[in-house]
């Protein structure tokens, strides 16, 4: 094995809901840095997503939910959370599962808004109708968090933030490039002005479109 690391933890957050957190992201640090990557919770969440590609795992009923300090994965499916855990004790006991893995993969969180509706219309979206969009940035400091909540919420999305310096910004709008190129500019340009990183976006589904509200790292902005 690399080295002894903490376990990941599975736990009930609601009734038939369970969430995986996993934040002993640094004792494969050496192995993400020979393909210059950071080990943070994005780029766990790629090497997981693919391991489960290459491997015809079903993820459909995941959502994963990473950070730059820790990977999270929530389902209604406890089952397949405890196969995520046992890809990464996995990717632990070799090496060279993991390298074969990240080789494949990027450090550039956001794809662009064509790949985005690429994977849209994978997903069946129905492009009339209002969806749920999410976007992610992280931050140094508290305060230029703050900053970018205030301006996340003027731009009309309604915002979020943890303790660990992150912010996503949800707003529902028509699934169309224009729409998502707008957003995506919106947010890189929050990340370049205010010291920041993007991380991820996506798009929420109903059963996820609270999840912010229940769980208790995500605190509610409300600019004064």
């Amino acid at each position: 094995m690399l080295k002894q690391y903490n376990q990941p933890e599975i736990i009930e957050i609601k009734d038939k809901s369970y969430s995986l957190t996993f934040d002993d992201l640094d004792c494969s640090k050496k192995v993400f840095t020979k393909f210059d990557l950071s080990s943070d919770g994005y780029n766990w969440a790629k090497a997981i997503e693919k391991y489960c590609d290459s491997n015809n795992i079903d993820t459909s009923s995941i959502e994963f939910d990473p950070e730059s300090d820790l990977f999270s994965a929530y389902s209604e499916d406890e089952k397949i959370l405890q196969k995520i855990s046992s890809i990464i004790d996995i990717f632990f006991d070799n090496a060279k599962t993991l390298s074969t893995v990240l080789k494949d993969i990027n450090d550039d969180l956001w794809g662009t808004p064509e790949q985005m509706m690429e994977e849209l219309e994978d997903d069946d979206v129905d492009f009339t109708k209002l969806i749920t969009f999410d976007f992610m940035v992280d931050f140094k400091n508290k305060e230029k968090l703050n900053d970018a909540c205030e301006i996340a919420t003027l731009g009309g999305y309604k915002c979020f933030y943890s303790d660990g310096n992150e912010m996503v910004a949800i707003r529902e709008m028509l699934p169309n490039k224009e729409n998502i190129k707008e957003s995506c500019n919106f947010f890189k340009k929050i990340a370049v002005d205010l010291d920041g990183k993007t991380s991820v976006y996506g798009v929420m589904d109903s059963y996820f479109n609270d999840s912010y509200e229940e769980l208790e790292h995500w605190i509610l902005y409300a600019s004064q």
